[in-house]
């Protein structure tokens, strides 16, 4: 049974395209938009404990070392994409032209030079290798600021982050767009009706990515052949995750990577993005009452938008809605920051009590009107 019924809120206004009525074309669209031209950028590849390696694409070509004057936005794609899928391209324009450093964490496996070299797989949870990406970005780059923004199953992944990771409060505030918070409700929605096509397609990927690093997995005959025969994600996840990580069952193993069971402990400003008509995510799998309950989340939800999808305009292939969204909340949680640096040292500087301006809350209400579009104290 639902948790609440699903709604749209108040408050920002998507309005599809005649193209994007449908949650599918929704989200093709918003997935492949029209090719743009790759940002090469500078990449740093990190490795990590166990062998396996991260890759930092930067939207910004500077070397290293230098310092960031510029706040930093961390950006997690979702399954099977990386730094050069359209939409994490477009993003990154998008927060550049909006004042922000972007940087793409290619996970395990993903993206150009990046193979698996490790034996632990890509999984739905992955605090540790965000972790290490944080740290070096705050050790290397010395922002005024770092702000995160998730994907899909890489929004589940920076939740499980902040919920979990002692590193997260290196985070000032972050964004989730599109994402499953509560992967059984997923599994089950996964085989009924079209969305078995859906994880038919995700599959593939995930059998590829596991033979290219099978001399690195250590995974027995007949689990490899298990998940190579993978007709869905949960038969594949059932060979290499529940088997190999030795997990009671692919439910276990979804529960224990869901952020949707500690939402509560999110204790910086969290953004939510969703569509109801997201057809990778059931409405009944959004937790709405749990993210309700905590004061520090702010949720918009439209009636459409499809997944990562919420193409917009007269062209929809080259305009976003949700990256303007995305960027505007940022810009006014930057401009809360700035704010609050400025009242303390003006607060050094006169000897005032420096006690009076330590919380920022005040200073983000009364900052983030942004011409109108946004209007709950929350943001």
């Amino acid at each position: 049974m639902p948790e609440l019924e699903l709604q749209p809120t108040t408050g920002p206004t998507y309005r599809p395209h005649l193209l994007t009525q449908s949650g599918h074309t929704a989200s093709l669209l918003g997935f492949l938009k029209l090719p743009v031209r790759f940002r090469g950028g500078l990449t740093e590849k990190l490795r990590l404990a166990d062998g396996g390696s991260l890759v930092l694409h930067w939207w910004s070509e500077y070397r290293l070392p230098m310092r960031s004057e510029k706040p930093v936005v961390l950006i997690l794609h979702g399954i099977n994409n990386s730094s050069r899928t359209p939409y994490i391209q477009y993003i990154m324009r998008h927060l550049d032209a909006s004042g922000f450093e972007s940087v793409c964490v290619n996970m395990r496996g993903h993206g150009s030079g990046n193979d698996l070299c490790s034996s632990r797989m890509y999984t739905a949870r992955m605090d540790d290798d965000i972790a290490t990406a944080v740290q070096h970005i705050q050790l290397t780059r010395q922002p005024p600021a770092l702000y995160a923004v998730g994907f899909s199953l890489g929004a589940n992944q920076l939740l499980c982050f902040l919920e979990h990771s002692p590193t997260a409060n290196l985070i000032r505030a972050a964004v989730s767009v599109s994402n499953p918070f509560d992967l059984s409700q997923v599994k089950e929605h996964f085989s009924t009706g079209v969305s078995r096509l859906y994880t038919l397609v995700i599959v593939q990927p995930l059998k590829k990515l596991l033979w290219e690093g099978r001399h690195h997995v250590p995974i027995t005959q007949e689990n490899f052949w298990r998940a190579m025969r993978a007709t869905s994600v949960t038969e594949f996840d059932e060979a290499v995750q529940v088997h190999e990580e030795r997990f009671a069952s692919v439910d276990e193993y979804y529960t224990t990577s869901s952020c949707v069971h500690h939402l509560h402990k999110i204790d910086i400003p969290l953004l939510v993005i969703h569509a109801i008509d997201d057809p990778l995510i059931p409405p009944h799998a959004f937790p709405k009452g749990k993210l309700d309950a905590n004061p520090n989340v702010t949720m918009i939800i439209t009636q459409n938008g499809g997944h990562i999808g919420w193409a917009a305009g007269k062209t929809p292939f080259l305009h976003n809605w949700s990256d303007k969204t995305i960027s505007r909340w940022l810009m006014g949680k930057e401009k809360a920051r700035m704010l609050s640096s400025a009242a303390q040292q003006q607060a050094r500087v006169s000897g005032a009590d420096q006690g009076d301006f330590k919380d920022e809350s005040s200073l983000m209400k009364a900052s983030v009107s942004l011409d109108g579009e946004y209007t709950n104290s929350r943001l």
